[in-house]
């Protein structure tokens, strides 16, 4: 670079010499090619080989296979950085490609397809591998799903919910799953169906909501990928997997597409469809209020709170019918949790009338710092990783979306539209102002509220960086050169596809249930199909033996001293679970080896009976019968 050029100059000069270009594109698809060689199983294998025969004699120990691990894995980071200056050497190219207006049916089509494929991966990939990762809470809701096809409601009074009643909600797949599937007694099937047919309802909503706001159809197509993609191992347990919050975040993205498809429309345009649309968006209000308190917190208040900014910045919009639906769906909204309240005296869930105000004296520095470390979290940065590593870079790269997230929406924000609702910029901008919004209301309660802070709390408005992706894509296109254009576009492509691709693998690798073999064995072999343990070991063993066993969960900390009784848990349990002769015959405790080792400690009497079963993680314990159970071992 000579003296008095800058950097720009420096790199344009470069980009636009193709002696140049073509020397860059060579080195970096050898440098590609150098980085997938050492990602080769057989190559990991033969180095780990070596590294065993030659290195772990010399007392290195798993502390050196472990940096040897993350060592390895950095040929992938380098493999994401020379695709990335790839797709910059040829950017006028792909911007070509992009841009044309008869390769916007084969843009769609290659993405619907990886879509497709993507889904059926993604629910094949459960299915092969979804019970190393299983945890109650995830059990819980085929428990659940099972019960309701059992009874044949869509909510059962015979079962304990969690935090809100499940109405709109995965079980109505399960449901009927179990009807149809259940007698194979293959619940890892079951779940696989269910994992597709959730993120199609998902895909399903996001396009439609897409289609409101106006965006391009290859850019919307590009954005169903993202939502399918686990940018962090949380987003994969909480949506992907475990579906907790999928029909909340497509009814979101519903409810965001009739307000759009109403608000767009002018009083001399509205008709008959009006009629209907406006309908269904007070339906939709209604039953999210219904489902509970989540419903005002991520969508209504904020959805209010952005209709509002614009008057209260001064800039009183021309059309009304903004204001009047954030309004309207607020009071139709507040509607359905006072229903919602009700229906708390008829079913069994957690209705958040007994949260109090945050002593914030003492904690608003700590919930602050953890209500911040909570966003490159959501994008999958992790604690403890190794920097030196393909997930420690990715982990950085996680800070740095997060810090210039809510900067990049202002930056690609069209500032002269938000005093109006019509056209595609003001309708972007609104997503834009609603996004911040959504995090802004949200974070403000956490930290006022006495609870808790968990990161799945920030899913059900951090999703919204999806459609944000989409809309920024679109306005590149429109606005930029074929670099800048590429830069932007590539590197959030290539950031969410390197995390998804880290974690599937992370995910393959891990298996915290191979220890629960053992005992599900002994209690398969001698036929005893109902049980007693802690919530974390309960739910989760009755999937892994597809049903054959009934596990009653009990208070997690239940034997520590001071902390909870020790009884059955009022939390993803059944009704009948609390009658101690709902049971006949032989039953059992089983408990972990720690749980064991603190009953001993705390001189619980079931101690001094002889375990059964034990191996180096559970123990169990037989009784005669439930009864007993529940009246020499739990605290009722």
């Amino acid at each position: 670079m000579e003296s008095n050029e800058t950097p720009e100059l420096f790199v344009t000069r470069i980009y636009e010499s193709k002696k140049l270009r073509a020397l860059l594109t060579a080195l970096l698809i050898a440098g590609a090619l150098l980085c997938v060689i050492p990602l080769l199983p057989p190559v990991q294998n033969a180095i780990f080989s070596f590294v065993d025969a030659r290195i772990s004699r010399r007392g290195a120990g798993g502390a050196f296979s472990d940096r040897l691990s993350s060592l390895l894995s950095l040929p992938f980071a380098g493999f994401i950085v020379c695709v990335f200056f790839l797709c910059c050497a040829f950017s006028k190219r792909i911007a070509a490609f992009l841009e044309e207006a008869g390769n916007e049916k084969k843009i769609i089509t290659a993405a619907t397809g990886i879509t497709v494929l993507l889904l059926v991966f993604i629910a094949v990939f459960s299915y092969r591998h979804g019970r190393q990762w299983l945890d109650s809470d995830h059990s819980s809701e085929m428990i659940l799903g099972k019960m309701l096809a059992e009874e044949n409601v869509l909510a059962s009074r015979n079962w304990h919910y969690s935090t809100e009643l499940r109405l709109i909600y995965q079980t109505i797949f399960t449901m009927p799953l179990f009807k149809l599937l259940g007698g194979l007694g293959n619940w890892a099937l079951i779940r696989a169906i269910n994992i597709f047919l959730n993120n199609a309802v998902l895909i399903a909503s996001y396009v439609f909501m897409m289609k409101q706001l106006g965006i391009q159809n290859k850019w919307t197509a590009l954005g169903s990928l993202l939502l399918l993609l686990p940018v962090s191992k949380g987003y994969w347990g909480i949506v992907t997997f475990g579906g907790y919050y999928i029909f909340f975040i497509a009814q979101l993205f519903c409810c965001l597409g009739l307000f759009f498809r109403l608000a767009n429309k002018s009083e001399t345009t509205r008709n008959q469809s009006f009629t209907v649309d406006f309908f269904m968006f007070s339906a939709l209000t209604l039953a999210l209020g219904i489902q509970g308190i989540r419903s005002l917190l991520s969508v209504y208040i904020p959805l209010l709170l952005t209709c509002l900014w614009p008057w209260v910045c001064g800039k009183k919009p021309e059309q009304k019918t903004p204001l009047f639906l954030g309004l309207y769906g607020f009071v139709i909204c507040c509607t359905g949790f006072a229903v919602n309240y009700l229906l708390h005296f008829r079913y069994s869930f957690h209705s958040f009338d007994n949260t109090n105000f945050e002593n914030l004296q003492t904690a608003i520095m700590q919930k602050t710092g953890q209500c911040l470390a909570y966003f490159p979290k959501f994008f999958g940065y992790f604690e403890g990783e190794r920097l030196l590593s393909a997930r420690g870079l990715f982990g950085a790269a996680a800070l740095a979306a997060s810090a210039l997230l809510f900067p990049a929406l202002k930056f690609f924000g069209n500032a002269k539209q938000r005093n109006s609702l019509y056209g595609k910029d003001a309708n972007a901008q609104f997503i834009f102002d609603f996004f911040v919004c959504a995090a802004a209301f949200n974070i403000f309660i956490f930290i006022i509220t006495e609870g808790e802070v968990s990161s799945r709390y920030y899913i059900p408005f951090m999703v919204l960086y999806v459609p944000a992706v989409s809309i920024i894509f679109e306005k590149v296109e429109n606005n930029y050169k074929p670099l800048k254009r590429i830069v932007i576009i590539s590197s959030l492509v290539l950031f969410f596809s390197g995390q998804a691709f880290l974690n599937f693998q992370s995910l393959a690798g891990e298996d915290s249930n191979k220890q629960r073999n053992g005992y599900i064995q002994y209690l398969l072999d001698k036929r005893l199909d109902y049980c007693f343990a802690t919530f974390w070991n309960a739910s989760v063993t009755t999937e892994l033996c597809d049903g054959a066993i009934e596990l009653a969960g009990l208070e997690p900390d239940g034997l520590h001293p001071g902390r909870n009784e020790f009884r059955i848990l009022k939390w993803l349990n059944p009704e009948q679970f609390f009658n101690p002769s709902y049971h006949s015959g032989g039953s059992f405790l089983l408990l972990s080896r720690a749980e064991w080792d603190l009953a001993r400690e705390t001189g619980r009497p079931f101690t001094q009976k002889r375990p059964d079963y034990e191996d180096d993680n559970f123990i169990v314990i037989r009784y005669p019968s439930a009864e007993m159970i529940h009246r020499e071992v739990l605290d009722d």
